[in-house]
């Protein structure tokens, strides 16, 4: 034996690495594991609405203007078009 060394302290350490390094893995997997099921970071920062699909993003936000309640698409690059139903009218917030 190597005289001098500490052995509990020793092995008190290397324990909380051991333990460290499991909690380590559990947190990886979990994130892991929510990528795998489609969510991502994204869908925490930026919620998917009407226009998303299930596991594509459409590229456009819904807005709505809050003085009169119609509602528009703003693509990425900033172009804006009225929201148009199915029955051919523009869209109204809530609708």
């Amino acid at each position: 034996m190597i005289e001098g060394v500490d052995w509990k302290a020793a092995g008190r350490a290397f324990a909380n690495g051991v333990v460290s390094a499991f909690a380590g893995w559990i947190v990886l997997g979990l994130i892991l594991s929510h990528v795998a099921n489609n969510t991502t970071w994204l869908d925490v920062v930026f919620p998917r609405d009407a226009t998303d699909g299930p596991s594509r993003r459409s590229g456009v936000e819904i807005v709505t203007d809050h003085e009169t309640g119609m509602q528009y698409l703003r693509t990425r690059g900033g172009g804006i078009v009225p929201r148009i139903g199915a029955d051919g009218e523009q869209m109204r917030g809530g609708e």
